[in-house]
């Protein structure tokens, strides 16, 4: 599989399941895995879920605009660009998401991850 083949796969099932069934993140990060939310540091996959699941929201649909995807060592780097209509709301967000996915034996999982929102929302079609 190329690097870019892993990286927009990988991203597809992150977004499923953090749209509608977030506990099956739990086994992309690692205790070393950071995550910065929000300009919120998070380390380890204990606190980065139990983070999410202080989100005032279960259910979320992602439209990524851009996914570019490098190679970095012997992991992947990807850097995702979209917007995320959160349940409930009116508007949907612009976001920022970059990905080091590193490799541990068949499996990837998430090295780094920084998430942003980055605009002002667009209103989302009926």
């Amino acid at each position: 599989m190329s690097f870019e083949q892993i990286g927009s796969s990988f991203i597809e099932q992150y977004y499923t399941f953090f749209s509608t069934q977030r506990p099956m993140l739990a086994g992309v990060y690692r205790p070393t895995s950071l995550l910065t939310w929000q300009n919120e540091q998070i380390q380890g996959a204990e606190s980065i879920m139990a983070r999410f699941e202080q989100l005032q929201f279960n259910e979320s649909v992602f439209k990524k605009d851009s996914v570019d995807c490098q190679p970095l060592g012997t992991g992947v780097l990807v850097v995702v660009n979209g917007e995320v209509a959160l349940q409930g709301e009116r508007y949907a967000l612009k976001f920022n998401d970059v990905f080091h996915l590193a490799n541990e034996g068949q499996s990837w999982y998430i090295a780094n991850q920084i998430f942003n929102i980055v605009g002002g929302g667009t209103q989302m079609s009926e």
